[in-house]
């Protein structure tokens, strides 16, 4: 009797189990398990939208960053800025005869429609990624002025790429160069920001214009290098003008030589320890640094600057006065 008992019991007491245990299942378990899924799911969407936005603010700073070296506008606006451009940096440069001219916007598909399949490929193939416009600046000028000219295009975040140039000598002394020198322009019409209007000029950095010292004062073309020089004294009282001149350079050799433009008239001077521009005399320099003596002072003039922007330099006078020694000594 007990064991019958014992026996009921258990059975009775398995199919309570069971029957809590599949009670459980359908309103706790399965659903728990569930709303588990659920949120992977919605963790893993997230994750996937983050990373989606994060990726996609990259390639739209990519996008406005090589939109910001882009010249903006339709074809005619585009043509006209392009052309203005080159126009200013031939002027900067002193280059003369001055001509320009571009070629109609090549379309160029994106590099992936080649590996696209048949549906994606017609459709990124049909709109083209970019333009790129081949354009060409030609003009005449002294060396100085052609090597600056190719050296400002090279500056211009507006030319991507300087396809070639030529120069050749345009006269029996080769002191004047013909220069043709052809680039390329890239233009895109989903870039949202672009330059607008006339870009103010990038001018070429400081390794870029000893290089072109370098090659100056190699004078690769057997140039006769004009030498300028007054004899006459400087008078009693101070010259006007200074502000006119610039010094554009330094050749540093067998001896230092002074590239002089100047700003109103266009005039240039190479100017030897000795020679005078206005009633300021050329006595030496290094770096960036031309030392000249006005009225009997030592001043210091920055390549780059003005004789107007001089500044004293007593330090440097027993520096001209070797230099004077050592161009005096046969």
């Amino acid at each position: 009797m007990t064991r019958t008992r014992l026996a009921i019991t258990a059975v009775g007491s398995l199919v309570l189990a069971l029957a809590a245990w599949a009670l459980a299942e359908r309103f706790y378990l399965a659903p728990a398990r569930s709303l588990i899924v659920e949120i992977e799911s919605a963790e893993k969407m997230r994750r996937d939208a983050e990373s989606l936005m994060s990726g996609r603010a990259a390639w739209a700073a990519r996008r406005d960053a090589l939109g910001s070296t882009m010249i903006a506008g339709p074809s005619d606006e585009f043509e006209h800025t392009l052309r203005a451009g080159l126009a200013a940096v031939a002027d900067h440069a002193g280059l003369g005869s001055v001509s320009s001219g571009n070629g109609r916007p090549v379309a160029m598909a994106s590099p992936a429609a080649r590996r696209a399949g048949r549906r994606l490929g017609p459709i990124l193939r049909s709109a083209p990624d970019f333009h790129v416009v081949h354009a060409w600046l030609a003009g005449e000028g002294d060396l100085e002025s052609v090597l600056t000219t190719i050296a400002t295009l090279r500056a211009q975040p507006w030319v991507h790429r300087i396809e070639g140039f030529t120069i050749k000598p345009a006269n029996r002394k080769r002191t004047r160069f013909e220069l043709r020198v052809d680039l390329a322009s890239l233009r895109m019409d989903t870039i949202p920001r672009g330059i607008d209007g006339l870009p103010a000029l990038a001018m070429p950095n400081e390794a870029t214009l000893a290089d072109l010292a370098a090659v100056l004062h190699a004078n690769p073309f057997g140039a006769e290098l004009a030498v300028a020089e007054e004899p006459s004294p400087p008078p009693s009282d101070p010259l006007p003008g200074y502000a006119e001149w610039r010094v554009t350079g330094l050749i540093e050799g067998v001896r230092v030589e002074a590239l002089m433009l100047n700003q109103r008239s266009g005039e240039r001077r190479v100017v030897v320890p000795g020679g005078r521009v206005l009633n300021a005399t050329f006595e030496t320099g290094s770096g960036e640094r031309a030392i000249f003596i006005i009225d009997g002072e030592t001043h210091a003039v920055r390549v780059g600057d003005t004789l107007d922007d001089r500044r004293p330099a007593p330090e440097h006078a027993d520096q001209a006065a070797q230099a004077r020694a050592e161009e005096a000594t046969p």
